[in-house]
C-alpha cells in the first residue's frame, strides 16, 4: 500500500462495480483505469458494427442472422462481466486525490 492510499469498503467496491451495469467500462473510469475503460466502452459498438458490416455484405438467411445476434448478445454480456470483474479486483485501494 502506497502512502496516502486507503482501502475501499465493500459497499464502495460494490457501488463502483455496479457502474459497469450502466455502461461497460464506467467503473474502470471511476477507479482511474482510463485505457481499460475506453477499450470496454468502445467494444460493444465495434462488435455490433462488425457484425452489421459483415451481415450487410453477404447473403444472409434467417438462421445466420439468429446465430449472429446470439453471438453478439453473448459477447456483449461477456464484456459487461469482464469489466465488472476487473473493476472489483482493481478497485480495492483508493488513490489519494491529487489536489
Amino acid at each position: 500500500m502506497l502512502e496516502g492510499e486507503r482501502q475501499r469498503t465493500v459497499a464502495a467496491r460494490i457501488g463502483v462495480t455496479a457502474l459497469n451495469l450502466l455502461f461497460p467500462g464506467l467503473g474502470l473510469f471511476r477507479i482511474g483505469r482510463w485505457k481499460s475503460g475506453i477499450c470496454f466502452a468502445a467494444a460493444p459498438f465495434i462488435l455490433v458494427g462488425l457484425i452489421t458490416f459483415g451481415l450487410g455484405f453477404c447473403l444472409v438467411s434467417y438462421a445466420a442472422v439468429l446465430i449472429a445476434a446470439t453471438l453478439a448478445i453473448s459477447a456483449i454480456a461477456a464484456i459487461f462481466i469482464v469489466a465488472m470483474v476487473l473493476t472489483w479486483r482493481r478497485g480495492k485501494m483508493r488513490r489519494p486525490v491529487r489536489w
